[in-house]
């Protein structure tokens, strides 16, 4: 009688960035599910004919050569093209090789010899368990080859004659939540997790739905779920941490990221998020040492330079900061941030006409950056142009009307051009939007006296009094 090898695959999630999921992300790892002991190996082979003997040789396997043994697998084929097993080792191999197509259609084989050969041989539920795994190991070939809606036939196939098979629906929603469909790969590892409520992978997939659909509250107890499940769990501390980032959870997340980066010294982006999140709490030096040990594990990723040259920014460091931002601008000459940042630095340091350039090649490029436009208004003012100040700062107001420093760079554009009543106009604007804004109270106080308005003032700076005095 022949000797069967049978091979089952568990996922193991790749996963290990902020990124969403490059393809589906999963390695699949062969696990022998029953082998021939050693001890009876040399017995049974005298046992056998010569297609057996091809067939059974466990050892190679044992090995992981099972790709190196294809010739092996497809001669027993030949000697015995309606064995099924023969079949369903030469699929192996072949996907082992890295050969798909041909994978595939052996695989089909196997499947169709097993139901229509094996029904006396075997009992209903190990034939039920031996189609699940050559379906669902069918699916993955097919997703080898590219061909998802293959894939996706087999995995619902098997969901079908087997409800509770979790890897199924796993697939099934990585296939979902790289279509970027959120609401489906959410439903198919909730499937999941209704088989199997402590799988990693299916809370920790489940949570990247969240994250996509920014759900950070229901990503955040997914990635603990996860974690509960295994804690060691590739990347469950960073996505953990993300979400408690989104939330402005700046301790609790600082605290995930370090817990990441004891697994993994080199993980990317867990080095840069922690250094974010230590600017925020206000550790300066945490930050820098953090945005460095980042820049050692990618000197191209050039993030945290621009977030340290913030940093050198808010410590008075002009030309250290300026040196900084063309290093970023170097790699990414698109980078509007960094080309706005370098503008303001250059206009303190005292190179007006290079600082316009800059903003104007931040709002060439993002014609909605409001901030840049703001601060090429209060260049253009500083160089005596007003008017062209003015039209730059209706621009900014048409975009972010919302925003207070384009209303008050405009009312004092335009008391320089004494044009008071529209400047008190654009001070009340400010008011409108902040009524704390005592700037705005001392300035309209000043434009009324201007006007020998004194009532009007005399309130203003009774409300500016009142500020000043709680503040105290």
């Amino acid at each position: 009688s022949m000797i069967t090898c049978f091979f089952f695959f568990q996922a193991e999630d790749g996963i290990r960035d902020a990124q969403e999921s490059r393809g589906l992300g999963d390695v699949y790892k062969r696990q022998l599910h029953e082998v021939v002991m050693v001890e009876e190996y040399e017995a049974k082979m005298a046992l056998m004919d010569q297609a057996d003997k091809l067939l059974v040789d466990a050892r190679p396997m044992l090995n992981g050569l099972l790709g190196e043994y294809s010739d092996q697998f497809k001669t027993a084929v030949g000697l015995d093209d309606q064995n099924w097993l023969s079949h369903f080792n030469v699929a192996l191999a072949l996907s082992e090789n890295e050969k798909p197509v041909p994978a595939a259609k052996h695989m089909k084989a196997a499947l169709a010899l097993l139901t229509e050969n094996s029904v006396d041989e075997l009992s209903p539920k190990q034939l039920l368990a031996l189609q699940v795994q050559m379906r669902t190991k069918l699916g993955l070939i097919h997703q080898q080859a590219d061909d998802l809606d293959a894939a996706r036939e087999q995995w619902e196939a098997v969901c079908l004659i087997h409800p509770d098979n979790k890897m199924a629906y796993y697939y099934l929603g990585c296939l979902e939540l790289r279509d970027m469909h959120w609401d489906s790969a959410l439903d198919r590892f909730k499937d999941v997790l209704r088989a199997d409520v402590d799988d990693p992978h299916g809370h920790f997939k489940k949570g990247l739905c969240h994250r996509a659909r920014m759900e950070y509250n229901e990503m955040m107890v997914e990635m603990k779920e996860t974690l509960r499940c295994d804690v060691d769990f590739p990347s469950g501390n960073f996505m953990l941490g993300f979400a408690q980032m989104m939330l402005g959870m700046c301790v609790e997340a600082t605290a995930s990221f370090r817990t990441q980066l004891k697994y993994d010294p080199r993980h990317l982006q867990g080095s840069y998020f922690l250094g974010t999140q230590l600017y925020k709490l206000g550790d300066k030096a945490g930050a820098l040492a953090a945005f460095q040990a980042t820049e050692s594990i990618d000197p191209t990723f050039y993030d945290p330079w621009y977030d340290e040259a913030l940093i050198l920014q808010d410590d008075g460091k002009r030309e250290e900061a300026v040196a900084m931002l063309r290093k970023v601008l170097k790699f990414d000459p698109c980078h509007t941030r960094a080309l706005n940042n370098l503008g303001l630095n250059l206009d303190i340091l005292g190179h007006p006409e290079e600082a316009a350039e800059q903003y104007r090649e931040a709002i060439r490029l993002d014609p909605r950056h409001a901030d840049a436009m703001n601060n090429l208004g209060t260049n253009l003012v500083q160089q005596g142009n007003p008017n062209d100040a003015i039209a730059i700062y209706n621009r900014a107001i048409k975009v972010d009307p919302e925003a207070v420093a384009p209303h008050y760079n405009m009312a004092i554009a335009l008391t320089k051009l004494d044009r008071r009543n529209d400047a008190i106009r654009h001070y009340q604007e400010v008011l409108t939007i902040n009524p704390t804004e005592t700037d705005a109270h001392f300035l309209l106080a000043n434009a009324y006296d201007a006007q020998g308005k004194t009532d009007r003032s005399r309130e203003h700076r009774r409300i500016l009094a009142a500020a000043r005095k709680n503040s105290d």
